[in-house]
């Protein structure tokens, strides 16, 4: 399976960057080698309006499927075309020298991301196709694989079901409804193109997106920031990589993955932004501004609040921008400083406005409770422990480096506010439980796991001015050494120190080698571990290696493309979500139900003689029933806990072995403790 899921990763690579580059090129991008890191968002753009006209026009199936692929294709190289034709960019042959002197870089970014996501992620995994059991994960794979059956890409009508038994009445919950679908039409990609199974796509397109995309995208925000500090930006390529709270800590709750693209394209965001400010021209700046609103729109369509991230970040750059331009023109402090308060005015009513909106109150009054108190708030923002309670010593050094010299720096003082900031509100939210916690980080659901994140993506290019300062230092005390031999000494001290840093950062243990406790990269890969095998999480998970075996068992006694009723909290939803068989219940109950399923789940031990209960069965087509075992929950009397789900034993109580093994309807055809395979007679 490893090989399917090479080639998954290759497509989607292709797929999540070609239509951005043609674009972004086309648009007069104007340093080509930036187009690898617009790329990304725009493709997803692309994505997400194309499948919204579909979905308007009641297309889908195989054809939605070649549309969606083909034509953000189509419309970037048109585009590409004509706009080297009317001369408004020169040909990639006339740039190629600017993407030479970029591409070493470039690959040296993708090749550190890659190798960590590969040593912490991809070595979870036990299989390419294994999986998280964590509650939001059922809806992740349920998703992706009806975005590739149906061919359905339209974020508007987002479903768990497939369309055709929504619309006949056999799926037992009907409707659609809108959510981001990014992450799910890239993993789908790789379900319609190569019939991978679900979970072997999904760890796909999250190494594309750990991985490729944002190591390009903070390639690019790193290249406009420090295009004349070199040093700087080799720095980055280990700085990008060297934060654990992000993309790697997103994968260890919830799991977060269209949240964790999302957060990738970021940096994507702030760098078009900037572009802007950079045109020269009305028709560069127009085409920088096409380009930014794409980036935005591809974005959001991984996840909206990554548009509230990139707000944050881009505040101190306005500010900047205004004192420049404002200093420049009148050339008096006190106009100056009017007009940045003036702005700075603007983004809190509009930061006010948006929270007590109706439309966002849904998210920002949700409340996850603080976690450290003011005082030991501070301790663990200062030392990069963050929502991981893992400290990052070295890298918090390299990150209060980096700041000093970022403050003393005209040009990029605003990088330096925007960590602060953005660190700020993550103290904010990590250490009150208040209203104000509602007001600073009410757009990413009070979570710090997201605060968290986003304080790593502004933290790697501050990280890297710090790095970047060691080597500096590093370099002056080779000169001291003579005019000769500086040079071999400065590359032996260097390569000694990065070795040095390798090893700190990313080792599993606490430096002092306390094996009782990890580090932060040894925290990930503990979580990732126990998330990704089954039977671990401390026998925490509901479905097991022993009930994957069973099911095996099972699917050999029935005919192909059977349909079986089940009951999902016993693990058979994840049964059905890594293909091995097909279940009535695809996911866990979440509003929208049939008065059919009411029916199933309440009163399916009453087959023989319920006329209501035997017609409801024909309705969904089931023609099989599948118990496993229960495992992994927290009794609590009628509720039934456990971090992949949870249930009221009072929703399911006409489905249980004890009551089924007397109904006449159903006939046994496999058998081993609890767990059963009926066949229905009716």
């Amino acid at each position: 399976m490893w090989p399917l899921f090479l080639l998954s990763v290759f497509a989607l690579i292709a797929l999540a960057l070609l239509p951005g580059m043609l674009v972004s090129f086309g648009l007069g991008t104007k340093h080509a080698s930036l187009s690898f890191s617009l790329a990304p968002a725009i493709s997803f753009a692309l994505y997400a309006a194309v499948g919204v006209s579909l979905g308007a026009l009641g297309i889908y199936g195989g054809v939605a499927t070649a549309m969606v692929i083909a034509l953000p294709l189509l419309f970037g190289a048109g585009l590409a075309f004509l706009s080297v034709k009317r001369g408004n960019v020169r040909s990639l042959s006339g740039q190629w020298h600017e993407i030479k002197d970029d591409l070493l870089l470039l690959l040296l970014f993708v090749a550190v991301s890659a190798f960590v996501v590969t040593a912490f992620f991809l070595k979870s995994l036990d299989g390419p196709a294994s999986y998280s059991q964590h509650s939001d994960n059922i809806a992740h794979l349920s998703h992706i694989i009806e975005t590739a059956e149906d061919g359905n890409y339209s974020l508007f009508t987002t479903a768990s079901y497939s369309l055709e038994s929504m619309a006949d009445g056999s799926a037992p919950i009907i409707g659609t409804g809108f959510y981001p679908n990014g992450f799910y039409i890239l993993a789908s990609f790789a379900v319609s193109l190569f019939g991978a199974s679900a979970p072997l796509a999904e760890n796909a397109a999250i190494f594309v997106f750990a991985g490729i995309v944002y190591p390009l995208t903070c390639f690019g925000l790193m290249r406009s920031l420090f295009c004349n500090m070199r040093c700087a930006l080799l720095s980055g390529a280990l700085a990008t990589a060297a934060f654990a709270s992000f993309p790697l800590a997103l994968l260890t709750f919830g799991p977060l993955y269209p949240n964790m693209a999302a957060f990738c394209c970021v940096p994507a965001v702030v760098l078009s932004f900037i572009l802007i400010f950079r045109s020269t021209g009305t028709k560069e700046r127009a085409g920088a501004i096409t380009v930014f609103v794409l980036c935005s729109l591809g974005t959001a369509s991984l996840q909206p609040n990554a548009i509230f991230t990139s707000g944050v970040l881009l505040i101190p750059f306005c500010c900047h921008e205004i004192y420049v331009a404002t200093k420049s023109r009148s050339g008096k402090a006190s106009f100056t400083a009017l007009s940045v308060a003036a702005f700075l005015a603007v983004v809190i009513i509009i930061w006010l406005f948006m929270v007590y909106s109706p439309l966002m109150r849904g998210v920002t009054s949700f409340n996850w409770a603080a976690l450290d108190n003011p005082i030991s708030g501070i301790y663990n923002v200062l030392t990069l422990s963050l929502r991981l309670r893992a400290e990052q010593v070295l890298l918090a050094v390299f990150v209060v480096t980096g700041l000093a010299r970022l403050l003393a720096s005209d040009e990029l003082r605003w990088v330096a506010l925007s960590y602060l900031l953005m660190a700020f509100l993550y103290y904010l939210g990590n250490s009150f439980n208040s209203e104000l916690k509602q007001l600073a980080t009410g757009f990413w659901y009070t979570d710090q796991w997201r605060t968290a994140a986003s304080v790593a993506i502004i933290g790697a290019p501050v990280a890297a001015t710090g790095i970047s300062s060691l080597f500096d230092w590093l370099r002056s005390q080779c000169q001291r050494w003579g005019e000769s031999p500086s040079k071999t000494g400065f590359r032996a001290v260097s390569a000694l120190s990065i070795t040095l840093i390798l090893l700190i950062v990313f080792q599993p243990q606490r430096y002092l080698g306390n094996k009782e406790s990890n580090s932060a990269f040894g925290s990930v890969s503990d979580s990732l571990d126990s998330l990704n095998h089954l039977g671990m999480l401390d026998g925490t998970n509901i479905y097991t290696e022993e009930e994957r075996e069973f099911v095996t068992r099972a699917v050999q006694l029935m005919p192909e493309e059977s349909l079986v009723i089940n009951m999902p909290y016993d693990g058979s939803v994840y049964a059905h979500l890594d293909g091995s068989i097909d279940t009535y219940y695809k996911t866990t109950l979440n509003g929208g139900e049939t008065e059919d399923s009411e029916l199933i789940r309440l009163h399916l031990d009453e087959l023989d003689s319920n006329i209501g209960v035997q017609h409801a069965v024909e309705q969904s087509g089931a023609t099989y029933v599948l118990l496993l075992e229960r495992n992994g929950f927290d009794d609590q009397g009628n509720t039934q806990w456990s971090l992949c789900a949870s249930y009221r034993k009072s929703d399911w109580t006409g489905i249980s072995a004890e009551k089924l093994d007397e109904v006449n309807s159903l006939e046994p055809v496999l058998q081993e403790g609890n767990m059963r395979l009926y066949r229905i007679i009716i």
